[in-house]
């Protein structure tokens, strides 16, 4: 009998763990480049005001914590481009 692969729960965390540092690097290069346009030091709070989203929320993102939640995924996309789901941080919805 032929039974087809699942992934185990141990790959699946490493999946998603791969995924929440592929998404905080991601948002700490678009940190950097917001923080360089605006041309002074600027402090993550502002930038989740900006873009709408919760500070907390968004200091766990940038530390590799948590992936965001589909509307805050909406959010950043809307505000920092599709690329969001590039480079395999998330499956395009």
């Amino acid at each position: 009998m032929f039974t087809i692969p699942t992934m185990t729960s141990k790959g699946k965390k490493q999946e998603r763990d791969a995924r929440k540092r592929a998404m905080a690097r991601f948002l700490n290069e678009a940190f950097l480049t917001w923080e360089r346009a605006k041309g002074v030091r600027q402090d993550v709070k502002a930038w989740a005001q900006q873009m709408g989203v919760d500070n907390a929320s968004l200091t766990n993102w940038m530390k590799g914590k948590r992936l965001p939640d589909p509307k805050s995924l909406e959010i950043l996309a809307m505000t920092l481009g599709t690329e969001v789901f590039g480079n395999n941080i998330l499956d395009t919805p």
